[in-house]
């Protein structure tokens, strides 16, 4: 039996975020900071912050003071995922509110973590595939330093 097979959880489980009984929620789970009633946008913790979302007027009314600029809020990532713009960089998320995030956490998300989350559940990175990557970048560094030896 080999160390792969005994692994209680498969290797991805490790990079994914968990719940607190150790299981990949359905839904990638993102805290955002939201940026205050002008724009109603919930956005990373990054700087310059990456606006994602924006939460409608009505729930902005309904929460009332409960809702200040710098309030740490969990929304989980659905269906539609990440969107980008024509040049690659993030433009929005299909988001959905899940609830006030821990405040005493300090910052919300930042985009590397989002995307890593968001890349490692739409298509996990195989080890077999690392080590393909390793031995084709070390090939041209073996060939060179056998070629510097012949004379």
């Amino acid at each position: 039996m080999s160390t792969r097979d005994s692994m209680p959880c498969p290797l991805h489980c490790y990079v994914q975020d968990t719940d607190a009984a150790g299981n990949v929620p359905e839904y990638q789970q993102v805290v955002l900071e939201y940026r205050g009633p002008e724009t109603a946008g919930v956005a990373t913790a990054d700087d310059p912050p990456i606006v994602l979302g924006r939460l409608p007027q009505e729930f902005v009314h309904q929460m009332g003071n409960k809702l200040r600029a710098g309030r740490l809020l969990r929304f989980s990532i659905r269906e539609d995922g990440m969107l980008f713009n024509m040049d690659g960089s993030p433009a929005g998320a299909d988001l959905a509110y899940e609830g006030p995030a821990n405040q005493r956490r300090g910052r919300a998300d930042l985009i590397s973590k989002i995307m890593f989350q968001w890349q490692a559940r739409r298509q996990p990175l195989q080890l077999e595939a690392l080590i393909a990557a390793a031995a084709a970048a070390a090939a041209p560094e073996c060939e060179s330093s056998v070629a510097g030896r012949v004379q």
